[in-house]
């Protein structure tokens, strides 16, 4: 009689149990049991968060990100101390669409056991799938009456479990050219070092917005279809992230709409905290910058948008995130990090190059720490990241790297030397604006000269500063002061990097980091490139189209290793 009383006891639980899985995930299409293995494999990477326990997700505030931010230099700083990204539906543990074929959940026999119950907000597709020594606690959730056995006795009890059923791969049919691996590139070593160093991983990633992909299809005619769908390229961008581990991911391209239901798994889950800024206007797409906070204080940041309505050159939806971060294991003063998606359009390099100086001017407002005696600034580190839609030959690019150009006799809107055409003249941006030639605001110049000369000896004028001659508005050469050094080199011999297919695989995503000048080439100072994930070349990826069955976006991610002192 009891024997009977507690079978049935049992079988309960378990049709207790399946009932919860199927009407926790009623719609899954995809391969639910990839999407745990990968979940689970970067929760190994962030052990001190209790990632599955239900009481510890916390719903973030959703951020307003109606209306336009006014420009204010009064205006008080912004930590983490508030909520920064939207919140998740609690429908949605995962991070992915829950669409589930019912009759591929019925091939799941969850082992079940009298002292124990699984977490019905893994699914069966975890309980039933993935085994891993020393079995994770977090997967279960404690029953008053029966708690969770010894390590030993679950891992007995799921190596008796032969019904889980073969791991369901969609890139099981992956094409030849797919195959091509990346590698890490050693740069340079932080051996026999006196001083401690906070060495970190940087990913600028442009994740290709899925509305980007159904309204432009056109683009992606020659792909996969299968590799289109989002279910599956979320899979691999997950995938590749988790591969990496980095410290500091910089995304482009992040839909709006995907953040509740798809990036908080890294808030969620994986010890990440994140600042979204979607573009303005219409736009379904934006920036962001996800890091993990048991590493990395965020200490301000600024949503920088671009877009000026009476200004032609500056009338586009494209926008900015930089961020100001302190490393909890080295005391330092920290660094900058700043990611951004500049215009598309081929023929519009002024348009970029407007942006780039009103980028490099919310860097400066960031970066700035003080002046010497002769009013030289001197910055925090800074690294720049993101999809520039410009090649390592434009304008653009030998803007950042030299930090200066002449651009008054550069081709209209092409900035290119071309002969005959129209040139761009002394005016890129109206001086009402208050933004210098040397990518600062007016206002930031005049405080800092101001508080300079309050601290200078009255009696010597010499050290008096006047912040009037370092205004300089449409003079027909932008200048800035930070000199940067890409982390790639673009170029093996004759043969060109690629990180996008456009016509031809070309490089338009960067990573730049600051140094020092000396002379006319640029040194690293306390940001030094450890090491990189190297690009292919054109060469080297030929008739390669992506997204593919085995990478989940239409640009490769850039990865880099630093260290900073």
């Amino acid at each position: 009689m009891l024997w009977n009383i507690f079978h049935r006891f049992v079988l309960f639980q378990h049709i207790q149990f399946q009932l919860l899985v199927l009407t926790a995930t009623p719609n899954l299409k995809i391969n639910t049991t990839a999407a745990f293995q990968i979940i689970c494999n970067l929760q190994k990477r962030n052990k001190s968060a209790t990632i599955m326990d239900p009481k510890n997700v916390n719903e973030a505030e959703h951020e307003n990100q109606k209306g336009r931010c006014p420009r204010s230099f009064s205006s008080p700083s912004r930590t983490d101390n508030v909520s920064l990204i939207a919140p998740q539906r609690t429908i949605s543990q995962l991070g992915i669409n829950r669409n589930v074929e019912i009759p591929y959940w019925q091939m799941y026999q969850v082992p079940t056991a009298p002292n124990f119950m699984v977490n019905p907000y893994i699914g069966a597709a975890a309980a039933g799938a993935y085994f891993q020594n020393p079995w994770n606690k977090n997967f279960f959730l404690n029953i008053n009456s029966f708690p969770v056995p010894p390590t030993s006795s679950i891992n007995s009890q799921y190596k008796k479990a032969q019904t889980v059923p073969p791991f369901r791969n969609y890139n099981s049919n992956r094409s030849k050219e797919a195959k091509l691996e990346r590698s890490w590139e050693p740069v340079s070593s932080t051996k026999n070092k006196k001083n401690k160093e906070f060495v970190f991983t940087l990913m600028s990633y442009n994740v290709l917005a899925q509305d980007l992909v159904e309204s432009h299809g056109y683009l992606y005619k020659e792909h996969n279809r299968k590799a289109l769908e989002w279910e599956v390229r979320w899979l691999n961008i997950l995938k590749e992230i988790g591969d990496a581990d980095p410290d500091i991911i910089c995304f482009q391209e992040v839909q709006e709409s995907h953040i509740s239901n798809y990036y908080s798994v890294f808030e969620k889950k994986l010890g990440y905290k994140g600042l979204f800024k979607k573009r303005t206007g219409m736009r379904p797409d934006g920036c962001a910058i996800f890091y993990k906070r048991k590493r990395l204080q965020l200490m301000e940041y600024e949503k920088v948008e671009y877009f000026q309505e009476n200004v032609p050159i500056l009338n586009r939806d494209n926008v900015a995130i930089v961020a100001r971060f302190i490393p909890k294991e080295v005391h330092t003063h920290g660094f900058v990090v700043a990611t951004t998606h500049l215009l598309y359009n081929p023929r519009r390099q002024d348009v970029r190059l407007a942006q780039v100086q009103n980028l490099i001017a919310e860097i400066d407002k960031m970066a700035f720490l003080c002046s010497n005696k002769d009013g030289k600034p001197s910055y925090l580190p800074v690294i720049v990241t993101g999809d520039l839609n410009s090649t390592p030959d434009s304008a653009v690019y030998e803007f950042i790297t030299k930090g200066i150009l002449d651009y008054q006799n550069l081709s209209k809107r092409s900035l290119s030397k071309e002969c005959g055409k129209e040139v761009t003249g002394k005016v890129l941006l109206p001086e009402s604006l208050q933004m210098t030639d040397n990518c600062q605001f007016a206002e930031m110049v005049k405080r800092r000269h101001d508080f300079h000369n309050s601290c200078s000896d009255s009696k010597d004028n010499n050290l008096k500063l006047n912040y009037v001659q370092d205004l300089k508005f449409s003079s027909g050469t932008l200048s800035h002061p930070f000199p940067f050094k890409s982390a790639y080199n673009h170029y093996k011999g004759e043969d060109v990097e690629g990180t996008t297919y456009q016509d031809r695989w070309i490089t338009v995503d960067y990573i730049f980091y600051s140094g020092k000048k000396h002379r006319e080439s640029t040194l690293e100072d306390k940001l030094k490139l450890l090491s990189r994930f190297q690009l292919l070349t054109e060469h080297q990826l030929g008739d390669v189209r992506i997204p593919n069955l085995k990478l989940g976006s239409d640009h490769f991610s850039l990865i880099v290793k630093f260290s900073l002192e």
